[in-house]
């Protein structure tokens, strides 16, 4: 039987320390996703949100 090799407490570190980075990675990719959906369930009214904060151009409101 073949065992693995022991590893030494550099490369422990450096093996945790990408875990970490792609747990993290994970994370923000899946947060991303979930407000990407929730977008496209509930689209705003842009048009209606545009309208109101319109500027007038000079001398339109005589």
């Amino acid at each position: 039987m073949v065992d693995t090799p022991n590893v030494t407490g550099v490369r422990q570190a450096k093996q945790a320390a990408r875990e970490r980075r792609l747990a993290d990675a994970l994370r923000q990719n899946l947060r991303r996703r979930k407000e990407q959906r929730r977008d496209r369930a509930a689209p705003e009214d842009h048009d209606a949100t545009q309208d109101d904060n319109a500027i007038e151009p000079p001398g339109s409101q005589a």
